[in-house]
């Protein structure tokens, strides 16, 4: 009976560890990538980010494109959605921004940072916006910039912008 008893426990905390997880993606497709116009929510602090916080913010798409102006209140980025198997659910994905070679250096840091990288949750079949937006001069540094999607050691998206100079 023990036994019995310990096999049915052992089976439910399995059951509800396999609820737990999170879904798979299969793939990212990329639907729009450029300009976005920013109508700021909330901000949240994270000190491993360069600028100290993100934002969650609500955007409206203006400009497909790949160039992007070095200015302060530009918001640049791309929509994806997340293919998968389990539409509705949430999957646990990372978001690594990488910044030109020479890195972004935010004044009130000791320290260059070359990248940004962060989780996020969003849902399979639906559409999720990644941006950054220049907020300060610091931020607005020229070169390539590569957004990119990681699961785990799968890469599942990357779009790069070429910002120029003002």
């Amino acid at each position: 009976m023990l036994r019995t008893t310990l096999c049915l426990v052992f089976a439910c905390v399995c059951l509800a560890g396999a609820q737990a997880q999170s879904s798979w993606a299969d793939s990212i497709e990329v639907v729009e990538a450029g300009i976005y116009a920013v109508d700021r929510i909330k901000s949240v602090d994270d000190p491993n980010l360069a600028a100290g916080r993100r934002n969650v913010s609500e955007m409206r798409f203006i400009q497909e494109t790949r160039e992007v102006p070095a200015r302060v209140g530009v918001s640049f980025g791309f929509r994806y959605r997340v293919v998968g198997q389990n539409p509705g659910s949430s999957v646990s994905l990372k978001l690594i921004t990488r910044f030109p070679p020479e890195g972004l250096r935010n004044p009130a840091r000791p320290e260059t940072q070359y990248r940004d990288d962060y989780m996020l949750s969003p849902v399979v079949g639906q559409d999720t916006i990644t941006a950054y937006t220049f907020e300060a001069p610091w931020e607005a540094v020229p070169g390539v910039w590569a957004f990119e999607i990681w699961q785990g050691n799968r890469k599942l998206a990357e779009q790069t912008f070429n910002v120029y100079p003002q």
